[in-house]
């Protein structure tokens, strides 16, 4: 049964203006949801543009943590 149906995605791409009756009223993003996500977001973008940023915080952490596998490991 599930296979004769297409999935909800792909029928909401192929025909945007389709009508869907008890959910018509929801919304993709609050502007609340936005106002939360924008700090995660914006720490996102950061990061990606300038990843050293993280890369010198953690970076003493991971050179102890190595050299001190590296005395126990053969």
């Amino acid at each position: 049964e599930f296979a004769a149906k297409p999935a909800h995605s792909v029928s909401a791409a192929a025909n945007p203006d389709a009508e869907h009756g008890e959910h018509a009223d929801l919304h993709d993003v609050s502007p609340i949801e936005w106002i939360a996500w924008a700090p995660i977001l914006a720490l996102i973008v950061v990061l990606g543009v300038y990843p050293k940023l993280l890369f010198d915080i953690t970076d003493p952490g991971v050179t102890d943590l190595i050299a001190r596998l590296g005395e126990h490991l053969p």
